[in-house]
């Protein structure tokens, strides 16, 4: 018989010794120092800047100015094309410096490939106005999403497991609802219960996809905004350069708001 059979309330102490264990000072400290190489936008200035980058992905998807949305976009002009090329400059360049630099620690090194991969996305659709330039970030954030993830649960703290629940809780909440929306919308056209429920539970799977895209990128931002114990995310302690980086890649990433 062993110690929890015999003391059950020792299984509790142990539960509840967890979160200390997975919060280990030394490990926590050393993603902190780690952070240092991470010369992009986080906290409240990536979320601010995702939020931005997603409000203009949306709106030239539907040929429309994202400065003057009531206005339609002239694809393919000379003034997007130059757009385009100086963004995808100001924001590939820092983004794969970022990755050489972060290439000792493969959690900031793929956040800042899924940080690349979405401002490649953003800049060929400036370019080509299609949706279907999504797919080409989704390999991005599928891996940039596996380094917060595998960050987040290495840095464990109050604050960290309040952002997980609330990313999480509105993640979960989306895919229920869509599977909610899919059955009132199938159950009364289709009387085949097999194919209705196999469309029912094929559209809780395909929610996650667009959850994965949106929040991907914006979770890590406060991720990262804890793991480096700086909330607004500007990298006021770094080097000169660094800081030269991060203000090339916010120039960049809001060039789209003056496509026309």
């Amino acid at each position: 018989m062993n110690i929890i059979t015999r003391f059950p309330h020792m299984y509790l102490l142990y539960l509840l010794s967890i979160p200390s264990v997975l919060a280990d000072n030394t490990q926590s400290n050393a993603f902190s120092a780690e952070a240092s190489c991470y010369s992009l936008p986080y906290g409240g200035w990536g979320f601010f800047s995702h939020v931005l980058t997603y409000y203009t992905i949306i709106v030239m998807c539907f040929y429309k100015r994202p400065a003057t949305p009531w206005v339609e976009s002239t694809p393919g002009s000379t003034w997007n094309i130059a757009i385009a090329i100086v963004k995808l400059l100001f924001t590939l360049i820092p983004a794969i410096k970022t990755m050489v630099t972060c290439n000792h620690a493969w959690q900031f090194e793929t956040i800042a490939a899924m940080k690349l991969a979405l401002s490649l996305t953003s800049g060929l659709i400036a370019l080509f106005p299609s949706f279907w330039w999504l797919l080409l970030y989704l390999p991005g954030v599928i891996a940039g999403t596996a380094g917060t993830i595998s960050l987040a649960s290495s840095n464990f703290s109050p604050r960290m497991s309040t952002i997980t629940a609330v990313f999480g809780g509105v993640g979960l909440a989306i895919a229920i609802a869509t599977v909610f929306i899919t059955y009132f919308w199938f159950s009364g056209r289709d009387k085949n219960l097999f194919g209705a429920g196999a469309l029912i539970g094929l559209s809780g799977y395909a929610s996650c996809v667009p959850i994965c895209l949106v929040f991907g990128a914006l979770y890590s931002d406060w991720v990262l905004a804890i793991v480096a114990d700086n909330l607004m995310g500007y990298p006021s302690g770094q080097s000169k350069s660094v800081q030269a980086l991060w203000v090339l890649y916010m120039i960049g990433k809001r060039l789209n708001l003056l496509t026309i």
